[in-house]
Order: C-alpha cells, then structure tokens, then sequence
C-alpha cells in the first residue's frame, strides 16, 4: 500500500498546508478567487480553519465545527 501527499497554498492566507484531497475543510472560490457558493472548493488550513469557527461559530454561541481526523498529511493511494 502507498501513500500520496499533496501541497496545496490554503484558498485563504496562501501559507503551503498539506489537506488531505477528502478530508480538509475547504471554502468554495470562483475564478477570481472571491467567495462564490458556486465556485470551486479550494482548502484551507488549520489556522484559518480554527479562524472560520472562531468567528462563524463560536463568537455566535455555536458549537464549532470539528475537524476531521486526518484532514491533514498523508492520505493512502486509494483514497485519491
């Protein structure tokens, strides 16, 4: 069994993160790079991740939303 990494800029600060292509949270982009609900899903990383919660959730009463394990590193060949 393989694994596969892959590097990506987060859609949000464009520090280098490593999202797992299934599991990383993500915020959806269009063309020029504006949020769109129609755009593409482009990741984000963990600290801008924990930002979204801190500010959409949390600083509203909310629950925040949890990450996924495993959201970042190293995914297995078959999960791409």
């Amino acid at each position: 069994m393989g694994y596969a990494l892959m590097f990506m800029e987060c859609a949000a600060c464009g520090a280098i993160c490593c999202p797992h292509p299934n599991k990383a949270p993500s915020i959806r982009l269009n063309d020029q790079g504006q949020p769109d609900p129609n755009g593409l899903r482009r990741p984000i990383c963990e600290d801008c991740f924990n930002k979204w919660n801190q500010h959409h959730r949390i600083n509203k009463g909310l629950e925040p939303i949890p990450l996924k394990p495993g959201a970042y590193g190293p995914c297995e060949e078959n999960e791409i």
